[in-house]
């Protein structure tokens, strides 16, 4: 009787203990929430901001481009006077600088693409890592057990308007923006 009264406490107790685990485990509700990543990359100040001194860059290669292509149609031009009444050699020679000229236009602008896409994703991944980062701070500072990003692409398809952060984490990354 005894040990039955001692098995019987000892299970009560296993059994609260199990019971308070499994509460302090499982019983609390997770907090989940989405941010729009489509808002945030076109609202966002820092994104803003990198594509107004990208579109500067490509305006600066845009016009040395331009100054390339009237080096090249002029170069036709004097091609097309000298072949009217110039000597053989001297038609070889004008062909030979049309396409000297041609090809350097075509690696230029070649180069300047190149440059470009690297430019543009050293740009937006600085500002990606950014939002990243105030997203992670956001989330632990708000209790969140875990944020989602939602694309346009639908990864999610359906959430509550209540788990929707963006405004949010929109102002605080515009408020900590610095230039």
């Amino acid at each position: 009787m005894k040990h039955t009264k001692i098995l019987y406490i000892i299970i009560c107790v296993l059994t609260i203990a199990v019971g308070y685990l499994y509460f302090k485990s499982f019983g609390k509700q997770n907090k989940i929430a989405y941010v729009n990543n489509g808002v945030i990359m076109v609202e966002y100040k820092g994104m803003i901001d990198s594509r107004k001194e990208f579109e500067l860059k490509t305006k600066g290669w845009q016009k040395n481009i331009d100054s390339l292509t009237q080096v090249v149609q002029y170069a036709i031009q004097e091609y097309e006077k000298k072949a009217a009444n110039g000597t053989a050699r001297e038609k070889q020679m004008a062909e030979e600088l049309i396409q000297n000229k041609k090809k350097q236009m075509m690696q230029y602008q070649q180069a300047i693409q190149q440059k470009a896409q690297q430019i543009d994703k050293t740009l937006t991944q600085k500002e990606v890592e950014e939002i990243n980062r105030y997203i992670t701070e956001y989330g632990k500072d708000h209790g969140y057990s875990i944020i989602f990003g939602a694309t346009s692409g639908g990864n999610i398809v359906y959430a509550n308007d209540v788990m929707d952060i963006t405004k949010d984490v929109l102002e605080g990354l515009n408020k900590n923006y610095v230039k």
